[in-house]
């Protein structure tokens, strides 16, 4: 696609060919591809979208403020303990952690920070487009770039072409985020650019709803056409605030991070629920049931089961669901795998406990691990 020339008919195909008349798009809006990425540490090729927590905003870092990055820690024990919603990088800006952090955790620093503390291999330097063109030192095998659109010129292209270290992260002041992000991949793709690309995308004071549902719109539309190897979900555009607020703030942007990340199904950390709406049809307490079944199994990775209330269209709401827990008369349930009924008209009282049992059975339960700590501790 030429920049600033009039659209032409027809679709690029995955491995670059044209579908139709003229090149639109480097990709087919009717058909999932991810783009092809070389891989770079964990980002691109083969791997999981990332997720990289701002933490950027914290004067400083303890141990416990990692808490809201998904990584629990436990004084008593002396360890961490990553949650299944644990952050792969933290990004710290100008001040790096003054700890040593767990296992799987990797750390992302301004790259003045990066360069005054001598180029430490643990950590990673993230570059302005300026300071990339110039930089004299690198790390020497991860490095993170800022792109927009704009910065995308002949020259940055043809600097991010020829060097496998490089990871963007793309970000745009456009109130139309999407189209222009969406836009700046067409720009890589179509110069023959593999990098990975990470999703940055900052807001000012929202409400959560309203943060939740334009970080989805922007990021989910992208990951749903195969655009995106991570996400960041900056605090640049947020007021100061206390630490405490500072740390629920980030904790809920990790969290968002991850559901858009399973929304989008391109990377499964939790367990999914699919519940119908209720009805007259429904003969057991739709919400309390929902609420007893999650707490049984909300540790359960990547499993999807369906609460449905009754027979009729419970079957079909609940079609790509891995387990089914359905009505069919007063105080009996059905349990599916799949799409299959496995037990007809168990007691409600002892459905749960067979919904288990079903799970144990095909070696896809894992009892809750608990990190016990003394009472005071």
């Amino acid at each position: 696609m030429v920049s600033g020339g009039p659209p032409t008919r027809g679709v690029r195909g995955p491995g670059g060919e044209v579908n139709g008349e003229g090149d639109l798009s480097p990709i087919n809006p009717f058909q999932y591809f991810r783009r092809v990425t070389r891989e770079v540490a964990n980002f691109g090729g083969a791997n999981v979208p990332r997720v990289i927590a701002d933490l950027s905003r914290l004067r400083s870092l303890e141990y416990a403020d990692l808490r809201a990055a998904g990584q629990l820690y436990s004084p008593f024990l002396d360890k961490f303990q990553m949650s299944d919603l644990g952050a792969d990088y933290i990004y710290t800006g100008q001040v790096p952690a003054p700890f040593m952090l767990p296992n799987g955790l990797k750390e992302i620093v301004d790259y003045s920070a990066w360069r005054d503390a001598g180029h430490r291999v643990d950590h990673y330097p993230v570059l302005t487009q300026a300071e990339y063109a110039v930089a004299a030192a690198k790390h020497p095998t991860l490095n993170f770039v800022f792109h927009n659109l704009a910065s995308l010129t002949a020259p940055a292209l043809d600097q991010l072409r020829g060097d496998g270290t490089v990871v963007v992260i793309l970000y745009t002041g456009n109130a139309h985020a999407m189209p222009e992000i969406r836009r700046a991949f067409f720009e890589l793709m179509n110069a023959g650019v593999a990098c990975p690309v990470v999703i940055n995308r900052q807001f000012p004071a929202l409400r959560d709803e309203e943060t939740q549902l334009y970080a989805a719109t922007d990021s989910g539309g992208l990951l749903l056409d195969g655009l995106g190897d991570g996400i960041v979900l900056s605090t640049e555009l947020l007021p100061e605030r206390p630490k405490a607020e500072w740390l629920t703030t980030i904790d809920g942007l990790n969290q968002l991070s991850f559901g858009i990340l399973q929304a989008a199904r391109t990377r499964m950390s939790k367990t999914e629920y699919i519940s119908c709406p209720s009805c007259g049809r429904t003969l057991f307490d739709l919400q309390e049931t929902t609420a007893m079944i999650r707490k049984r199994t909300d540790h359960l990775k990547g499993i999807k089961i369906g609460i449905m209330g009754c027979i009729v269209n419970g079957p079909g709401e609940m079609a790509d669901a891995d387990y089914g827990y359905v009505g069919v008369g007063k105080g009996k349930i059905s349990l599916y795998r799949g799409q299959e009924v496995i037990k007809k008209s168990v007691p409600e009282e002892a459905a749960v406990d067979e919904l288990i049992e079903l799970m144990r059975e095909d070696g896809r339960w894992i009892e809750k691990e608990v990190v016990e700590e003394p009472v005071g501790a």
